[in-house]
């Protein structure tokens, strides 16, 4: 995939800016300028201030008019110091505007002026300004003189802050003709400004400065190790690049940790950003994904950083597309595409810059659709690409520029330009190919080969930019003896000619390089899938299979698993398309058999996250199954995907004080139907086809039979907006903030809503759930299912599904076992009602606001703990801390307050609002003090039987496809037996009703999902809408 890397246009531009001034004191300045009026020389400090603040956000015209007020002021009280200074940088603002000769004239007269007052630290600076100015023009040979004088000038003061300086603009010039001299110089300056040490102000100025030079040192060493366009050999010959690499991670990581304690959000933002580059490089994705979300939430914290904002996206989007997960590529892409539109431009360099990015961002967004087969979507964005960057290489024609840097951009992006046409017109041809579209495949091949060259009349001969750089790469591998890659420089170029259409010449190649593989089998793998691949295109499928198994084989014996796996879902999806079903669910239960021993030593996070992988293989294979009639099997091929990170966890968590840790299995049939005669119970499990309209649904019976239903969803409207829409049509809204809930009404079609979903979901296997309403039915929902209120499904008759039976949910079948095992030996409870609230922020970057209270949960907590024979916390008694102490004792803990959805950067999204412990209010909030976190939740140790979140949404969270990431998740591996959790923002008035007489009924019977069901058809009474007693749901045992 290509993607455009600007790390190495903007190196050269962090170390070659003019240096301003403002902030530094000279060290030597005579009495009588000390004893120049203060006010003036305050408005003209003032007025220096407000024209730095301009220029950095490229005001330049209005920088310059606050400058020349300022060296007015400062001329006319004769304050020498400020004149200086105002001098420095009206010639800043010239070279930035690239008027040579007008910002050498305002330096030499401030320069005259720093010799003048002998303040050696003003002539330093502008010293090195002229040097860097000087090399901007491209004079390179007084660009070194003035930065040597400059040098010679800081040391001889003693002056490390400006003798830091000096290295930096002497690194700024050597590295365009001596990279190696260039980093030496700024590893010096890096020495330089740790030896300064200033106080105040000037401490705060030379922080800033290291920051500045670890930042060019971090983007040069991940340059040359990453392969940035610089030579290893010419730089640094001692090192490999994975020490350079690690050298880059330090620097960046080190200027995070500075930037951070100095306030600089922008500098903090980058360095991590290049902390990210550094994981990407070295495939880490998962640190590399966690570096730069953080990176985006600083730069959208602050204005003007769109660049930033879009870089990092895009950012982002690689790392997604190079884990597999093109989806979440596309929509980084997407994100990034749309900054990029809004991003103003003032000089025509910058505009052809931010063009040319527009049309690359279309490029890889095409290639992402293009990888995952959506061949429409992807011809929609190469087009785009093509008219994009061709519109922007015409605009070149009347670009002139003297400026090195702008002319090292434009010879850059207009590479990138070409590049990125190249490419988009090769891949346009192939996707017309696959639709099936001659005349259009035809033509864009035509496009393509004019792109990529004129042929040569004799001999008949193609090039690529793909197959030159493999040319390149096999010329090197021979060149060093280097077999391995070798065989992976010949399999590319064998590539790059299938791609041209030489098809024989690329099966040559890709015969050597098999040969070779097989004897240096480094890139074996890679090497027999390229074969595959290619017997593929020519549809020669037999070989095909034949080159992907063998080339499974290698990456077994490498134990590459996670090409292992990819590699045998290709396999059984070939074997799929052509109908060899036995061979296809042989193939794709391999994948999950690979797949599965991945997740073993991962986290739970990561366990969680490789699964979205591991998701579509698990859903081909149960159609191949269905479609051969395997139900049952299919439904162990289900329940084998579902929540497997949970019960991982709860299997370890449960087993962490024995000596060997349990190994739990996925259940096989036999368990299945052990557990549902554990729980009494009929088990509803729903599956949905990844790439099929349809939903599998199987009924097991405590009896131990099994039914099977297959149902289209005959909508063009997504299963997740129908879902959304029935949950709107009762007024089930979602999203509570600090403001009171509305009194919502349901709409007129909400009865049609919810018999839609009934149809769909429980008419078609109505027939085999149990008559009695006392007998249990526990659905395990998939993906947007879980958002579903079972309850309040109404058959053709208008009534309710909670009328029929006792229901209760869980994540998957296997869960309860687990949760059966558990013996909880607290007693008591605790019961907490409307806490005084925590402040939270409405929205990102606005002032956190004190969460709305809730009378009627105190009433509610208040008439529980009568009936439960307890005292509640109320108030500012129901402290965080205080909570958390007495929840790993209670047996029943019952929490009336607010729910919270949002994700408190612990990656368990959820809170519940308690009481601030701190009566700081301003320390509460930077704290998160009063949010019990989901996270918090995941690491405590309880002992309860039955936890209620009488909250809003607590029932929600992240759905994956190990279940909803929430509140209810952590509770459960937390040690809790069973949850009642909420799937909406409840009424307060309506749910303080249903809690209490839940806990009414729970006096009479010991059945958790039976007193709730009674619950809910008691309170519908004096509610009728589902949304007043519809949104809570039982999780884990009903006894």
């Amino acid at each position: 995939m290509l993607f455009i890397r600007v790390q190495s246009f903007l190196i050269l531009l962090a170390v070659s800016a003019p240096l301003s001034v403002f902030s530094v004191e000279p060290s030597n300045i005579s009495q009588a300028v000390a004893q120049a009026s203060n006010d003036s020389k305050n408005q003209a400090d003032k007025l220096i201030k407000e024209g730095l603040r301009l220029r950095d956000s490229l005001q330049l015209q209005a920088a310059l008019k606050k400058f020349e007020e300022a060296l007015s002021i400062a001329r006319k009280n004769k304050n020498k110091a400020v004149e200086g200074k105002a001098l420095n940088n009206i010639g800043n603002v010239y070279a930035d505007l690239n008027q040579v000769q007008q910002a050498i004239s305002y330096y030499q007269q401030g320069l005259d002026v720093a010799k003048a007052i002998k303040d050696s630290g003003l002539e330093a600076r502008i010293l090195s300004n002229i040097g860097l100015t000087y090399r901007d023009s491209g004079d390179s040979e007084l660009a070194l003189e003035y930065c040597n004088k400059a040098l010679v000038v800081a040391r001889r003061s003693g002056n490390h802050e400006t003798e830091a300086l000096a290295l930096k603009g002497l690194g700024a010039i050597a590295i365009i003709s001596d990279a190696g001299k260039g980093i030496e110089y700024i590893e010096q300056a890096l020495v330089a400004v740790r030896k300064a040490n200033g106080t105040g102000d000037d401490r705060l100025r030379q922080r800033n400065l290291e920051v500045t030079i670890l930042m060019s040192l971090g983007g040069f060493y991940y340059g040359i190790g990453y392969g940035g366009g610089l030579t290893l050999r010419n730089v640094t010959p001692s090192k490999a690049p994975g020490k350079l690499l690690d050298r880059a991670l330090e620097c960046y990581q080190q200027a995070a940790v500075i930037a951070k304690e100095t306030g600089d959000s922008l500098q903090q933002g980058k360095a991590i950003s290049g902390v990210g580059s550094i994981y990407n490089a070295r495939s880490e994705f998962a640190e590399a994904i966690k570096s730069y979300e953080q990176a985006l939430e600083i730069f959208k914290k602050s204005d003007g950083l769109q660049l930033q904002v879009r870089d990092t996206l895009s950012s982002l989007a690689e790392v997604y597309a190079n884990w597999n997960n093109k989806d979440k590529a596309i929509s980084y892409y997407q994100q990034a595409l749309a900054i990029n539109q809004a991003i103003p431009t003032n000089t025509p360099v910058n505009t052809f810059v931010i063009n040319t990015q527009q049309g690359l961002i279309q490029v890889n967004i095409a290639n992402a659709y293009a990888d995952t087969s959506k061949y429409e979507q992807a011809i929609k964005f190469y087009e785009q690409a093509i008219t994009t960057l061709k519109t922007s290489l015409n605009q070149t024609a009347s670009i002139t520029t003297t400026n090195p840097t702008e002319q090292y951009l434009l010879q850059g992006h207009t590479l990138l330009a070409n590049q990125g046409i190249k490419v988009s017109s090769i891949k346009l041809c192939d996707s017309y190919r696959v639709l099936g579209q001659d005349e259009a495949s035809k033509k864009a091949c035509k496009e393509a080969s004019s792109q990529i060259g004129a042929t040569p009349k004799t001999p008949p001969q193609k090039t690529s930019n793909e197959l030159e750089e493999a040319q390149q790469s096999l010329a090197s591998a021979q060149s060093v003896g280097n077999r391995s890659v070798e065989a992976n420089a010949l399999a590319k170029i064998g590539n790059a000619y299938a791609d041209l259409g030489e098809k024989d010449k690329a099966w040559e190649y890709l015969q050597k390089a098999i040969k070779l593989a097989r004897e240096y089998p480094l890139f074996e793998s890679f090497v027999l899938y390229q074969a595959g691949s290619f017997q593929e295109k020519q549809q020669q499928y037999d070989l095909a299979i034949n080159y992907y198994k063998q080339a499974a084989a290698s990456a077994s014996k490498r134990n590459q698993k996670l090409e292992e796996a990819n590699i045998y879902n290709k396999i059984g999806t070939l074997y799929h398309s052509r109908k060899n079903l036995p061979e296809a669910t042989t193939a794709f239960y391999n994948a999950i058999k690979v797949f599965e021993s991945i997740r073993v030593d991962l986290t739970d996070k990561n366990q969680i996250s490789i699964f979205e992988t591991q998701a579509q293989v698990n859903s081909l294979l149960q159609q191949v199954l269905v479609a051969q009639n395997k139900y049952q099997e299919a439904l162990e091929v289900s329940e084998r995907g579902r929540a497997r990170a949970f019960i991982n966890l709860l299997t370890a968590r449960q087993s962490q004080n024995k000596s060997n840790l349990l190994e739990i299995l996925p259940p096989t049939l036999k368990d299945i139907q052990k557990i549902a005669k554990q729980q009494n119970a009929t088990f509803v499990e729903y599956s949905i086809s990844k790439n099929k309209p349809d939903i599998y649904i199987w009924v097991v019976k405590p009896t131990g039979e099994i039914e099977f239903k297959q149902v289209a969803i005959n909508s063009n409207t997504p299963l997740k907006d129908i879902v959304v829409t029935a949950l709107d049509s009762i007024g089930a809204t979602r999203g509570l903030t600090v403001l009171a809930p509305e009194n919502k009404q349901p709409q007129a079609n909400a009865t049609q809503k919810l018999q839609a979903l009934h149809q769909l979901l429980i008419a078609p296997i109505a027939q085999h759930l149990p008559k009695n309403p006392n007998d249990k039915v526990i659905f395990v929902p998939q993906n947007e299912l879980f958002l579903i209120p079972f309850p309040a499904l109404q058959d053709n008759q208008g009534k309710y599904l909670v009328e029929k039976h006792t229901i209760l949910t869980s994540p998957s079948i296997q869960l309860l076992q687990l949760t059966h095992e558990r013996r909880p030996s607290s007693e008591g409870a605790l019961v907490v009602g409307n806490p005084i609230m925590p402040s939270i922020p409405v929205r990102p970057g606005q002032p956190p606001q004190q969460l709305v209270s809730l009378p009627f949960a105190e009433k509610e907590a208040r008439e529980i703990a009568a009936i439960l024979n307890t005292k509640p916390l109320i108030g500012e008694e129901a402290t965080k801390t205080k909570v958390k102490q007495l929840m790993v004792k209670a047996r029943i803990i019952h929490l009336a307050t607010h729910g919270l959805l949002d994700d408190f950067g612990d990656s368990v999204p959820g809170a519940i609002a308690l009481a601030p412990s701190s009566t700081n209010l301003t320390k509460a909030q930077q704290n998160n003090d009063g949010l019990l976190t989901a996270s918090e939740i995941l690491n405590m140790k309880l002992n309860a039987d039955l936890v209620v979140l009488s909250a809003c949404q607590t029932g929600q969270g992240t759905l994956t496809g190990d279940g909803v990431i929430g509140l209810s998740r952590s509770l459960i591996a937390a040690g809790t037996k069973s949850v009642v959790v909420s799937l909406w923002s409840v009424d307060d008035a309506s749910t303080k009703v249903l809690m209490t007489e839940f806990y009414r009924q729970m006096q009479k019977t010991p059945d958790k999902g039976a007193a709730l069901r009674q619950a809910m058809l008691n309170t519908m009474k004096q509610y009728p809408n589902p949304e007043h007693w519809a949104a809570f749901t039982l999780i884990g045992e009903s006894i």
